[in-house]
């Protein structure tokens, strides 16, 4: 990338900041975010603070039982989620976007459903908040091809609630 397409990406970056601060905070989870954080069906080379690229989420087939090690496996990557998802509670508000892989950054595609029931109720068990997270597939047409995209949304907390904190770390703190 060229220093003329550097600047480009940045500009972009910043009036992309612009937009989804809006579109978040009208609980908007439609083609219009990807449009923005995908410009041209490319993920930006970054992540900021509105949004987080993800391969995928935690996903269980319906109606399979899990064993033990299956079950602390997908335990361990739902409370990675719920990390990410606090974290931008707590700020912002914000979209995870579902079928980018990390290094290099490139669109993967993703097309498995997630339970937002199961991760708002394990979020609440967690923090005592109720986060209204919502999960979405996208079709998207990048280059006469069709690509699934996931998008979970994540609202900003109101400024007059306090931040949302793991009750195991408040526990630790207090004795």
């Amino acid at each position: 990338m060229n220093l003329k397409d550097n600047a480009q990406t940045q500009i972009s970056a910043f009036s992309s900041r612009n937009s989804l601060y809006k579109l978040i905070g009208e609980g908007d989870f439609s083609n219009q975010v990807l449009k923005l954080l995908l410009p041209d069906g490319e993920p930006f080379l970054f992540e900021k603070e509105l949004w987080d690229y993800k391969s995928e989420l935690p996903y269980v087939i319906p109606g399979y039982k899990l064993s033990d090690e299956e079950k602390l496996l997908h335990d361990c990557k739902m409370g990675d989620i719920i990390k990410d998802v606090v974290s931008l509670y707590n700020t912002y508000g914000g979209y995870l976007v579902i079928g980018v892989k990390d290094k290099p950054r490139e669109l993967l595609g993703y097309d498995k459903q997630f339970d937002c029931d199961d991760l708002n109720k394990r979020i609440y068990a967690f923090t005592k908040h109720n986060i209204d997270t919502h999960y979405i597939i996208h079709d998207l047409l990048i280059d006469e091809n069709h690509i699934k995209i996931g998008l979970l949304y994540v609202p900003q907390r109101k400024d007059s609630m306090s931040p949302a904190q793991p009750l195991c770390f408040l526990q630790q703190s207090v004795s």
